[in-house]
C-alpha cells in the first residue's frame, strides 16, 4: 500500500502553518492548500505572483478579506524573503537537496530562490522504476541545496547535513520497500516508525 494522491495533498497540506506565505510550483495541484486546516489564515502566491489571503477549509480556498497584492506587489514579497514555504515537483533529488526540474517556469526559479523552506511533493520512482531520490543527480539542476522536505508517496524524507532523515511512513509500506526504492541510504527516526526504539540507524537502498 501507499499514499493516494489525494492522501498526498492532505499531508502535504499539514506543512502550512498560520499566517504562512505559500507558493505552488508548476503543476503542484491547488488542491493542497484546499486541504489546509480549517480556520488557519495563509497568503497563496499564484504563478503569477498575485498574493491572496486565504482561509484553510474553503474549496476552492477562498479570500478571506477583499485585500489582493498585484503581481508586482507579490513578486516583491517573493524576493524580499518572504515565501515561507513553496511546493515544487521535481525530476530527481539528491541527498543534498539538489534539485532537477525539467518543465519550470520563471516564476518557479524565483521563488525556488527565494523560499525559506522547499518541500518537494513527487513519485517515489520513475515510470521505469529507477530512484528519483539520489546521490547525486543527473542534469541540470534548478537548484542546488534547496530542498527542505520530500513527499511522496510511501513517506516523508528530510533534507539533513548528515544525509536523508525519514521521518514518516505511508500506511502500509514497509522500510524495506522504501529504503529498496531510494537510491541512497536512509536514516531513521525510529521514534517515530511503529514498534522501534528511540535511536539512529540507517537503512541501505536495494
Amino acid at each position: 500500500m501507499s499514499w493516494t494522491a489525494e492522501q498526498m495533498c492532505q499531508r502535504a497540506a499539514r506543512e502550512v502553518l498560520d499566517g504562512y506565505c505559500v507558493g505552488l510550483g508548476y503543476g503542484v495541484a491547488p488542491r493542497v492548500l484546499q486541504r489546509v486546516e480549517a480556520g488557519r489564515q495563509f497568503w497563496w502566491i499564484d504563478g503569477m505572483h498575485v498574493a491572496r489571503p486565504c482561509q484553510g477549509g474553503d474549496r476552492p480556498p477562498r479570500q478571506a478579506g477583499e485585500v489582493r497584492l498585484t503581481p508586482m506587489e507579490g513578486l516583491q514579497l517573493v524576493r524580499g524573503g518572504r515565501l515561507d514555504l513553496l511546493f515544487i515537483r521535481a525530476e530527481q533529488v539528491s541527498e543534498q537537496g539538489d534539485l532537477v526540474m525539467t518543465d519550470a517556469t520563471g516564476a518557479d526559479i524565483d521563488r525556488l530562490a527565494a523560499a525559506r523552506r522547499v518541500v518537494v511533493l513527487m513519485q517515489h520512482c520513475r515510470p521505469d522504476g529507477s530512484a528519483r531520490i539520489v546521490a547525486q543527480c543527473e542534469g541540470p539542476l534548478l537548484g542546488a541545496g534547496v530542498v527542505s522536505r520530500i513527499i511522496t508517496e510511501l513517506g516523508v524524507i528530510d533534507v539533513t547535513p548528515r544525509g536523508l532523515l525519514l521521518v514518516e511512513l505511508a500506511a502500509g509500506v514497509s522500510l524495506g520497500e522504501i529504503s529498496g526504492r531510494t537510491g541512497v541510504a536512509l536514516m531513521l527516526m525510529l521514534d517515530d516508525l511503529p514498534g522501534r526504539r528511540n535511536v539512529a540507524d540507517a537503512a541501505t537502498p536495494g
